[in-house]
């Protein structure tokens, strides 16, 4: 009966994307899905000048900029292929509905990060995002505000995640373009 009266109150306290707690809201980002999935999926063909090896070779070196760790974050590298992919991750915060400053940790989103080269042009793709738990939470279930488990809790890692994963495409677009230009560059 608990359970059937913490639903009841969670369904009506529900509005369509909005996350309310204690007479604060967040809006939920709109997440990019996959159309075959639906899945949350960043993802985007990017027009850059270069054949695939110069491609690739900026790549590699935006992962090894970006991540302290690059060694554990990279799964696999194949220049032939002219792919570079790896499984990152994200410092999630619990944070303080009055002041919205960090309270204390959340814990950890994992993603799967893949980048394909061709002559003129690479492609990124963002997927796979859980919440590292004892056993993963895919973020489906973070999302669906029908999903038995979820938890208005879950809007601020949503936020988190979206921040985080769209600065990361900044800076990989950046470095990807910047890259080009500075390497004709000799002092």
């Amino acid at each position: 009966m608990k359970i059937f009266a913490s639903l009841c109150l969670l369904l009506a306290l529900s509005t369509a994307g909005m996350a309310q707690k204690k007479g604060k809201s967040l809006e939920l980002p709109e997440f990019p899905r996959d159309e075959k999935t639906n899945l949350v999926s960043y993802n985007e063909v990017v027009t850059e000048t270069g054949d695939k090896t110069a491609l690739y070779e900026k790549g590699k070196k935006w992962f090894n900029t970006y991540y302290k760790s690059p060694s554990s974050v990279i799964k696999k590298q194949d220049m032939e292929a002219g792919v570079i992919s790896g499984r990152g991750r994200i410092k999630l915060w619990d944070i303080d509905p009055k002041t919205g400053e960090r309270i204390k940790t959340g814990g950890i989103a994992l993603y799967t990060i893949t980048i394909q080269f061709k002559d003129g042009r690479y492609r990124y793709e963002i997927t796979d995002i859980q919440w590292k738990q004892a056993s993963t939470f895919p973020m489906k279930k973070w999302i669906d505000e029908n999903e038995k488990k979820f938890n208005w809790q879950y809007a601020n890692f949503l936020a988190q995640v979206d921040q985080e994963v769209k600065a990361l495409i900044e800076d990989l677009k950046a470095d990807m373009s910047v890259a080009a230009e500075s390497a004709g560059e000799d002092w």
